[in-house]
């Protein structure tokens, strides 16, 4: 069978924009498909950390986020060299779970998981910046190497450890994890001195990671927010 010049150069073109779309594709984030148990064994298996990029359909941040950024060569080449990368719809059945068990609040949120499934660092919304996300990436592997986990630290909480270096250490950790901290965050508060109570510094911590209306630091971050 004889091809015309025009089939030929039909193919050709084809070809050729078929192969740039693999290009694109694989420059960007590589994302694994399947369940969040075969995840976790393949994660396992290699030896990495697990990101999830947890989103829903109707999300505009998730969308422009997943058109402009994952797609980049640089996002790509950071995240898939150091994670195995997982979409995951929090509308699912399991979506549902997973959500619940990382308390996902808002979307899109970003969840960098060890392969044990223990919560190591934790993200969200859109940037346009794509340096601000692999920044993110960086802070994740840094949690996710440190060996005084959140869990290690609750341990510890739970033993009685009260020292005031790791209390705040303890409480900016459960915040940055979007993890309940009412009770070191109290803990901390109750430790301090009349004066201490009152210093701009305290306060401003305070402030920061206050989490419950119903709390004692709250209580007395609206007492003396006017000084």
């Amino acid at each position: 069978m004889k091809l015309s010049i025009s089939n030929v150069l039909l193919f050709v073109t084809v070809s050729f924009i078929c192969g740039n779309i693999v290009i694109a594709q694989e420059k960007g984030m590589k994302f694994f498909e399947g369940s969040w148990d075969e995840l976790m064994t393949v994660a396992k298996k290699a030896g990495k950390p697990v990101f999830v990029d947890v989103y829903t359909t109707w999300c505009v941040p998730c969308k422009m986020m997943s058109k402009q950024i994952l797609p980049l060569e640089a996002v790509g080449n950071k995240y898939n060299e150091s994670f195995i990368n997982y979409k995951m719809d929090a509308e699912t059945e399991e979506g549902k779970l997973i959500a619940e068990k990382y308390r996902v609040n808002s979307y899109p949120t970003y969840l960098y998981v060890k392969n044990d499934g223990e919560l190591a660092h934790k993200g969200g919304g859109f940037h346009p910046d794509p340096g601000i996300f692999i920044s993110e990436a960086d802070k994740a592997l840094q949690a996710i190497a440190d060996p005084y986990t959140v869990n290690k630290m609750t341990d510890d909480f739970k033993s009685g450890k009260r020292d005031t270096a790791f209390l705040k250490a303890y409480i900016s950790k459960l915040s940055q994890l979007e993890m309940d901290n009412s009770e070191a965050l109290d803990t901390y508060f109750m430790s301090l001195s009349k004066k201490e109570k009152t210093q701009p510094a305290t306060l401003a911590f305070l402030g920061q990671h206050v989490m419950n209306v119903s709390s004692k630091s709250f209580a007395h971050i609206m007492k003396n927010i006017d000084g």
